[in-house]
């Protein structure tokens, strides 16, 4: 198999926890491996594999250690980001403040198998009424330091050497409209909890959290690019909803409210073909036109990288060189991907796209 079927083989295997024969792995496979794992955020997975008996893969010396103290790194890593999301958990319950965990470590712990997921920061929602309240209380009991977060939706801080942010807005849309509308729904969706390491944690509503999940990623996707990590938390999402109560029709509704059902499907066919996520698991049809869209979204995906840093020139997210190369990638993404949600895309190109080029001129 090439190079590419060998790599998604080896995150397949450790998303739906099965087995699989891959036989001797060389030094020059396994740099080609690791590096494409660390572009697409999905080392942990691929790692796993890796170490799994079962799966009979054979290393050299040097490279089964790496693979081993990475596994080790990455479990520590994730068992310090759960301790901070419990701590967070604490405080703001015994004070009673309403708010919501979204991503991450919601999402982690729904993995086949815990800690395989790269660990990140921690991405909580807190309810207008009790933004202010909450913000005085984690600088009176954790002496935190705020700092505004990109796109002027959550503000940033550190605390016991895990990245949190607070977000007082969810997702920024160009449309007004889009927007109007996906604030209504935010408004009325449920919160509900779940259980993850002797805490129960406040997470959204099953269709709200694969919605916000999806559309957090497409947004990625058009602006920055994603990793294959952005589209494993959507599969495992699916198939953890698929028998634990999801309101099919209400998603479905919210998707067709809000114009993003073409390009939930054509992302769900992606995750069907190439993480190989049941057909009868993913929350609507997807048909043949859908399945169109695989190539041309997997090459993006494997070209940029997650969150484009594989791709970029520019090292700094900043200055008019990075904007005139991030500008040319945009454009070229709405032009691509345009009839997956027309709506937002036009929004896009004619609100955002003059903005940000005012903006830049006078850098």
């Amino acid at each position: 198999m090439s190079q590419r079927e060998l790599f998604l083989r080896l995150i397949q295997v450790s998303l739906w926890n099965q087995h699989s024969h891959f036989g001797p792995l060389d030094n020059v496979r396994y740099r080609a491996l690791m590096q494409m794992a660390d572009q697409q955020a999905v080392r942990g997975l691929v790692s796993n594999s890796i170490l799994d008996e079962t799966n009979a893969v054979i290393l050299e010396r040097d490279n089964a250690l790496e693979t081993l103290r990475f596994d080790h790194e990455n479990k520590q890593l994730n068992s310090k980001i759960d301790a901070g999301l419990s701590a967070l958990v604490d405080l703001l319950d015994f004070y009673q403040i309403r708010f919501v965990v979204v991503k991450g470590q919601t999402i982690e712990c729904l993995y086949p198998i815990r800690h395989l997921r790269i660990g990140g920061d921690i991405d909580f929602y807190v309810m207008p009424e009790d933004f202010e309240r909450a913000k005085t209380l984690l600088q009176q009991e954790w002496n935190v330091k705020y700092e505004e977060g990109d796109a002027n939706k959550h503000l940033e801080f550190i605390h016991n050497h895990v990245i949190f942010e607070m977000h007082y807005l969810l997702l920024h849309f160009a449309s007004n409209r889009v927007q109007k509308e996906f604030d209504t729904i935010v408004k009325c969706t449920k919160i509900v909890r779940r259980k993850m390491n002797g805490i129960s944690v406040p997470v959204l509503a099953p269709e709200f959290e694969i919605l916000y999940t999806f559309l957090h990623l497409y947004h990625h996707f058009l602006e920055v690019g994603i990793g294959i990590r952005h589209l494993c938390d959507m599969a495992v999402l699916c198939h953890y909803h698929f028998s634990n109560g999801l309101d099919k029709h209400l998603l479905k509704s919210h998707l067709d409210k809000l114009g993003f059902t073409k390009a939930f499907s054509a992302f769900g066919a992606v995750c069907i073909q190439t993480l190989r996520l049941q057909e009868n698991e993913f929350p609507i049809p997807v048909d043949a036109n859908d399945y169109r869209f695989v190539e041309p979204i997997m090459a993006e995906i494997f070209l940029r990288g997650n969150m484009g840093v594989y791709f970029r020139k520019h090292a700094v997210r900043s200055g008019f060189a990075y904007f005139c190369e991030s500008l040319s990638s945009k454009i070229h993404l709405y032009r691509l991907f345009y009839s997956l949600a027309p709506k937002e895309t036009r929004a896009l190109i004619w609100r955002e796209i003059p903005t940000k080029i005012l903006r830049a001129l006078k850098l």
